[in-house]
């Protein structure tokens, strides 16, 4: 097991397919079905496609990104707009109030992972904005 140089009998893959519109990760999966089932043909293997989970998107709340743009601008020149598509908690939390997410910068953008870091300044930058974004909310 784990090794890079022997042929397993069996290979497992999971695949996390997001996109801020459902119809288009919707199609997308289905084309990524369809053509694993093609590859698996051609090479006379067997493919098992199995969904465990799958949620909707959930668009934030426009004005509570606008006032999380704001009050990140107020740290830093910029604040790039982010599709997320995780399953983070703001995700439920939509279904009974609006919601907005300020992502962190990560060492070499991993995140949900156990080599996720962040850098104590990064983490103050997301304090200070947070303070800011609840005082413009206020």
């Amino acid at each position: 097991p784990g090794a890079t140089n022997v042929i397993p009998g069996e290979a497992k893959l999971s695949l996390d397919v997001r996109h801020p519109d459902d119809e288009t990760r919707n199609r997308a999966c289905k084309e990524l079905q369809q053509r694993a089932q093609e590859i698996a043909t051609a090479r006379g293997v067997f493919a098992n496609w199995q969904t465990t989970h799958q949620g909707n998107a959930v668009i934030c709340n426009r004005s509570f990104t606008a006032l999380m743009e704001t009050a990140v601008k107020r740290h830093q020149k910029d604040a790039p707009l982010l599709a997320s598509g995780a399953g983070h908690d703001a995700a439920t939390m939509a279904a009974i109030c609006p919601v907005a997410i300020l992502f962190v910068r990560c060492k070499g953008g991993i995140s949900h992972n156990p080599a996720e870091s962040a850098t104590e300044a990064d983490v103050g930058v997301a304090i200070g904005v947070m303070k800011e974004f609840l005082k413009l909310l206020s």
